[in-house]
């Protein structure tokens, strides 16, 4: 990759012209077919069994009732709506 892009410069550069910036972009990069996995199976199971329980808790209870950890802002409380 690195090498392509090198030799691109190179025939393509006119030195008589400073390079001050030079970007480079990828569009359709993939390395084999798939998501990799970054939970183990067990792991995975039972953070799905925490979303579909949240889940059940916001349909009772309303969406902005229920909320992870990490999506609350620090600081913010919400008005109680009666």
């Amino acid at each position: 990759m690195l090498e392509a892009v090198t030799n691109l410069f190179d025939r393509h550069w006119d030195r008589t012209r400073k390079v001050r910036l030079l970007g480079v972009a990828l569009t359709t990069f993939t390395h084999g077919g798939e998501q990799l996995n970054l939970l183990d199976a067990a792991r995975r199971e039972k953070l799905e069994r925490v979303a579909q329980a949240a889940d059940k808790l916001r349909d009772r209870f309303g969406f902005s009732k229920v909320q992870f950890g990490g999506s609350v802002i620090r600081g913010h409380k919400e008005r109680e709506d009666g």
